[in-house]
């Protein structure tokens, strides 16, 4: 039997194996996301590699001749989507060339920046007045009821007998001293001139910020533009290449002998197939990893409740016991999670590091998944690799057909 002392002893513990197991999932997701960033920057790069086997450039003449000699219209459908994109970015920058905001932004930025040292610190200043001012005990109440003029409710003799009148006198009188005034309607004057000085210049700070905001709005939106207007070439090969490695994926080997390097362009195919494929497997890997999370923090989380009850309220648990099954319930659980975290970042580097693209043709029935990770790994957390198995029973992978690149046996397949 285990009692509160032991369970806080032991919740201390396990809590920061779980912050430290919280923090390596973070790395990981993180890793995955940069790995993820650079796959598709790969794949671009395959599908621009595979438009370039076919077009000798990407001007329409030629992108709409291919498209009737493969009776593709995809390919014209696609170079047209990315001229209009074209065509919207070069107009959107036209604007913002002869927009004031952002032609003269320099000139802008340099008022704003002037106005604001001038003005800002006489506004933090009387901020700092108004919330000494407010820091009196009762300002409010005094305010509002009007202490010392006509219009206080309280009046006569009997008022000495009222309660809220003695504290406003004692709140008065103390607000008086602390300020350092004459008498209480100093008082008001005083903050009733910081407050209508706070809303003024609060309104100059708060437009030349607005204004800052938008030029930098600006900036940045014509820096997100140019720079994909530089990419829009990369961008259409890859477009193009895309609507090719659908073609010949569903067409079969005998419709690259349409291209000029048929045999570069099986293996352009094989690249973009591949780092798809990777692709998704990280995204399905970090999903996991996130669900992974999620449960580590939510039981991390009500042990840590259950910690601060027992602390708060020692003598209220006085007697409370846990046996061995209770206990096995709320502690030991740590040690899951370096193995699933272990296994998450194996995946992920095997994914990642996967290139063997000549190795493989294309129109072969495989499972890319055992290719990459070279059938060493399970993959059943992912669905594409769950239905490929379940639809095919009597599948197994064939490591000889594949040469996966990968001459180490120091890595077992993992199935847990």
């Amino acid at each position: 039997m285990y009692d509160v002392d032991d369970f806080i002893r032991s919740a201390d513990v396990e809590l920061r194996e779980y912050e430290s197991h919280a923090h390596r999932f973070g790395e990981l997701r993180e890793s995955n996301g940069a790995k993820q960033a650079d796959l598709k920057n790969r794949l671009v790069e395959a599908q621009a590699q595979l438009a370039d086997l076919a077009l000798s450039d990407t001007g329409e003449a030629e992108v709409t001749a291919l498209s009737q000699q493969l009776s593709l219209p995809a390919l014209l459908w696609g170079f047209r989507e990315v001229s209009t994109r074209g065509s919207k970015i070069a107009q959107r920058l036209g604007q913002l060339a002869v927009e004031p905001r952002f032609a003269e932004r320099e000139l802008r930025r340099l008022r704003i920046e002037t106005e604001l040292r001038e003005v800002e610190p006489s506004y933090n200043a009387v901020r700092a007045d108004l919330v000494l001012l407010n820091q009196q005990p009762g300002l409010e109440g005094l305010l509002r009821r009007q202490w010392g003029t006509p219009q206080y409710p309280h009046r006569g003799i009997f008022r000495f007998f009222n309660s809220e009148f003695l504290r406003d006198w004692k709140n008065a009188d103390a607000a008086v001293a602390a300020l350092k005034a004459r008498d209480f309607a100093e008082v008001v004057q005083r903050f009733n001139e910081k407050t209508e000085q706070s809303q003024v210049l609060g309104e100059r700070v708060g437009r030349c910020k607005d204004e800052l905001s938008q030029i930098e709005a600006l900036e940045w939106e014509h820096q997100k533009l140019t720079a994909e207007q530089a990419d829009l070439p990369r961008q259409l090969r890859a477009r193009l290449g895309a609507e090719l490695a659908s073609y010949l994926t569903v067409r079969g080997p005998e419709s690259a002998s349409a291209l000029r390097d048929p045999e570069s362009a099986k293996r352009a195919l094989a690249a973009v197939e591949g780092l798809t494929h990777q692709i998704t497997y990280l995204e399905e890997t970090a999903n996991k990893l996130d669900g992974d999370l999620s449960g580590l923090l939510e039981r991390a989380g009500r042990l840590k409740e259950e910690k601060r009850r027992y602390e708060s309220d020692r003598y209220r648990y006085r007697n409370k016991s846990f046996n061995q099954d209770q206990w096995d319930k709320r502690f030991g659980r740590a040690g899951r999670y370096q193995k699933a975290g272990d296994r998450y970042e194996r995946v992920t580097e095997v994914v990642y590091v996967y290139d063997r693209y000549d190795t493989i043709s294309p129109w072969e029935q495989f499972l890319w998944w055992d290719v990459i990770t070279d059938g060493r790994i399970d993959g059943n957390f992912i669905p594409e690799v769950a239905e490929y198995r379940g639809n095919n029973p009597d599948y197994s992978y064939d490591r000889s057909a594949f040469s996966s690149g990968s001459d180490s046996d120091s890595w077992d397949r993992d199935d847990s």
